[in-house]
């Protein structure tokens, strides 16, 4: 077989890896890379499918081999960047160089690709990990020029706005993401922690009644992502947070006992329980 035939291998495996079949999407990638193995598309499409496994250092190392075969290739680096991020986890944003590589790898990709929403949108999130606000809402609000069908774009936007505590702006872009892809979960979850997280203050101080609109809409948001999503752990816990401060005992403790049946020994639904006078 020519050469040339293993770019039917690599847009197949593109679509297993659209798909969520990662197994198969990368076997497609070695059957591209055995017919051309000069084609930087297989390997940055076979780094792909090894981050979603969490492989990271083979992502790493097929971005290398993309990079070298074309040091043009926008995605080569943007993937690096993602896999780098996450073999480095989250180090201490103070640190001197906390995530330089992932930095770097980001500003290639855009000065490669100034069109690549997806690039600004992962350099946003490391803008505000490290504190650069006006950056990281500069990066999002890019994304969303130049895509406004990108779901990600509205949602990291929407976070950004807040965890700075602005939490009406943060609602609108969530509002946004869930009108464009009404089945992501995450979504529901970080609207619903928008409506909650203002409500803290009047709840410690017990003027439930005040906040009980905004702590219904929570709920109703937590539970369509449990609904989308059935081991969602984290929403069951923060709904059944909501249903202790509404004095709903019997739900909460149903909700801290799906934690713990999703994730043993998670140190928030025992606390919770607990308080609750019920044994984990």
């Amino acid at each position: 077989m020519p050469a040339h035939g293993g770019k039917f291998y690599t847009k197949r495996g593109t679509a297993y890896v659209e798909k969520g079949d990662y197994d198969h999407a990368i076997e497609d990638f070695d059957k591209a890379i055995d017919l051309d193995p000069d084609d930087p598309a297989a390997y940055v499409g076979r780094a792909g499918a090894y981050l979603k496994q969490s492989l990271v250092g083979r992502a790493i190392a097929d971005c290398d081999t993309a990079i070298k075969l074309d040091p043009n290739y926008a995605d080569a680096y943007y993937i690096r960047a993602l896999s780098r991020a996450e073999r480095d986890e989250r180090p201490d944003p103070t640190s001197r160089g906390a995530y330089d590589p992932v930095y770097s790898d980001l500003n290639t990709a855009i000065r490669l690709d100034p069109n690549h929403a997806k690039a600004y949108v992962f350099r946003g999130r490391v803008h505000l990990f490290k504190d650069n606000k006006g950056r990281a809402f500069a990066d999002l609000d890019r994304a969303v020029s130049i895509d406004p069908t990108y779901t990600e774009a509205y949602i990291e936007r929407g976070e950004a706005y807040r965890l700075t505590g602005e939490f009406e702006h943060a609602i609108t872009d969530y509002d946004k993401a869930i009108g464009l892809d009404p089945r992501n979960p995450l979504t529901y979850w970080c609207r619903g922690l928008a409506y909650y997280e203002p409500t803290l203050a009047c709840c410690k101080s017990g003027e439930i009644d005040c906040v009980k609109n905004e702590i219904d809409r929570a709920i109703a948001d937590w539970t369509k992502a449990i609904e989308l999503d059935p081991e969602f752990f984290l929403a069951y816990r923060l709904r059944a947070e909501a249903y202790q401060i509404m004095g709903d005992k019997e739900r909460a403790i149903a909700d801290f006992r799906k934690v713990l049946e999703i994730c043993p020994k998670d140190p928030w639904a025992e606390l919770g329980l607990k308080e609750l006078g019920v044994s984990p």
